[in-house]
Formats: structure tokens, C-alpha cells, sequence
């Protein structure tokens, strides 16, 4: 065999070793690409996970906002009726005042409008009870209502994922705890 056979020879052979770390760093690279390709997806399907809790608390505090807003309105509208009830009252408890003959009269008079005031006081309490009342149970209702659709997020997302092919993920540090716990023992 002569040198120009020889040098041929081994320039083959690390032609032929040169290509099989080619390929193999090829293969390598594109399994590192698929693994990025996978965790990238894993993200992107987690973020879109995110949006659907945010969309449902917006969304119940859009709904709890509007409630409050229809309870300070009526709340309000109670205060008016309420003042306007109180200088009415004021109004007509002046003008018996100004009519009445005598002391004992005016008394009298006031004495017996004193029933009429109180059922109006009443009744005001009641309104103003009643619209908090039904705030408060429109407001347990909402929060109900979004607890138990959050709660029945994961749910859907798991059948989601299983109806899409998903992987699921192993608890692989687990696996490894629980290895490193048998061989303490057996050490």
C-alpha cells in the first residue's frame, strides 16, 4: 500500500467520522429545535390559559359595578323621596302650627301627625333595607356565579387538552425524590 493510498484511505475515514458527527450534531440540533418547538407551544397554550380567568373576573366586575351603580342610584333616589317626605312633613307641621287657636290645639295637632311621620320613617327604612337587601343578594349571586365558573375552568381546559392530543407533563421531580428517598434508606 502506498502513502497516496494510505492518506486516501484515512482522509476517508475522517471524512466518513466528520459526517457522522454532522449527522449527529444535525440530529441533536433538531431535537433541541423540537424541545424549544414543544416548550414554546406549552407556553403559548398556558398564557391563553390565563385569559380565559381574566376575561371571567372582568367580566364580574363589569356586572358588580353596573349592580352597585343601580343600588347608589336607588339609594339616592330613597334619600330624595325621603328629604322631600321630611321638609313636606316640615312644611305641614308649620302651616298647623300657624292655624291652631290655642296651645293645647297645636299640641294636639302635632301629637296626632306624630303617627302619620313615623309610618313614613318607617316605610323610607324598609325601601332603604330592601335595596340593600337585594344588592347584597345580586352580589352573593355574582360572586357564586364566578366562583363556581372559575372553578370549572380547569375542568374544560383538561378535557380541552385531552380532545386536542395534548402531553400531559410527568412529575418527574417527584419520580426523583422518591428515588433519592429509597436509596437513604437502603444507605
Amino acid at each position: 500500500m502506498s502513502i497516496s493510498e494510505r492518506l486516501f484511505e484515512v482522509t476517508t475515514g475522517m471524512r466518513e467520522q466528520a459526517n457522522a458527527y454532522v449527522a449527529k450534531a444535525t440530529a441533536m440540533t433538531e431535537q433541541a429545535a423540537d424541545t424549544a418547538r414543544d416548550s414554546v407551544a406549552e407556553a403559548a397554550r398556558k398564557v391563553e390559559q390565563v385569559n380565559t380567568p381574566v376575561e371571567t373576573l372582568a367580566a364580574a366586575g363589569h356586572k358588580l359595578n353596573a349592580l352597585t351603580h343601580d343600588a347608589a342610584e336607588r339609594m339616592l333616589e330613597q334619600q330624595i323621596s325621603f328629604i322631600k317626605g321630611f321638609v313636606g312633613e316640615g312644611a305641614e307641621r308649620l302651616r298647623m302650627l300657624a292655624k291652631a287657636a290655642d296651645l293645647q290645639s297645636a299640641m294636639n295637632q302635632q301629637m296626632a301627625y306624630f303617627d302619620a311621620t313615623r309610618e313614613r320613617l318607617a316605610r323610607d327604612a324598609r325601601g332603604a333595607m330592601g335595596i340593600l337587601g337585594d344588592a347584597g343578594r345580586e352580589a352573593g349571586k355574582l360572586a357564586t356565579t364566578t366562583y363556581s365558573q372559575l372553578m370549572t375552568l380547569p375542568q374544560r381546559k383538561a378535557q380541552a387538552g385531552a380532545s386536542t392530543g395534548a402531553k400531559a407533563r410527568k412529575p418527574a421531580t417527584r419520580a426523583r425524590k422518591s428515588v433519592k428517598a429509597k436509596v437513604r434508606k437502603t444507605a
